[in-house]
């Protein structure tokens, strides 16, 4: 059995829009509509920046078959920073909504943090020397919603909205790493939307992962 403490990573956040923008349901979800028409390039993302830090308070390596298979698990907290391009503005209320202010903002940004639990199937071909060998492991993690903000920048200063909005309090994701000697690589891809209702965006992540 092998610990790691207090490891975490960084990389880029995104999603998948799989909204279907000719939808009732879609379109509702920008306001006013009529005036507005909701569409994929109003959740355009600025996918180069690091968005994407998770800190892991352990990682844990079980062997199950002379610690060249291994059960891989972990705890910790996962943060994803959506960057948006657009003036996109979350409305939070009895039903949750976006409204679009133009580009009137230097950052825009939707933060969603998770407790997350990663488990993996581990093969490590070189469990005497793990920093000399290659890794490679595949499995899921299951994550809850523990906090989401709005955070925006404009010449009048900053704003930050703290509410959950109407994001999924659950999510379930596959999850992989790569690893060679003391580098990994990490990739993830959910299962569920970002969103209960309103748009159909399945997040993912790729990044460097250090010190698990």
């Amino acid at each position: 059995m092998s610990t790691s403490w207090f490891g975490f990573d960084i990389g880029f956040a995104g999603y998948n829009d799989q909204t279907n923008y000719s939808s009732v349901e879609a379109q509702n979800f920008l306001r006013p509509a009529s005036l507005v028409p909701n569409r994929a390039g109003n959740y355009a993302l600025r996918t180069s920046r690091v968005s994407n830090f998770n800190l892991w308070f352990f990682m844990q390596r079980l062997s199950v078959v002379k610690s060249v298979v291994n059960l891989k698990y972990g705890l910790g907290i996962e943060s994803n920073n959506y960057f948006l391009k657009t003036g996109i503005t979350y409305v939070d209320g009895a039903d949750v909504y976006t409204t679009d202010k133009g580009s009137v903002f230097s950052k825009n940004k939707l933060v969603a943090n998770y407790l997350t639990v990663p488990l993996m199937v581990n093969i490590n071909t070189n469990p005497t020397k793990v920093k000399k060998g290659f890794q490679i492991s595949a499995g899921v993690s299951g994550g809850y919603l523990i906090g989401a903000r709005q955070k925006q920048k404009s010449a009048s200063g900053m704003d930050k909205n703290k509410t959950d909005f109407n994001l999924e309090q659950f999510k379930l994701a596959y999850v992989g790493e790569l690893g060679l000697g003391p580098v990994k690589l990490y990739g993830s891809y959910s299962m569920t939307p970002l969103h209960k209702y309103g748009l159909n965006q399945f997040p993912y992540t790729v990044g460097i992962r250090f010190g698990n």
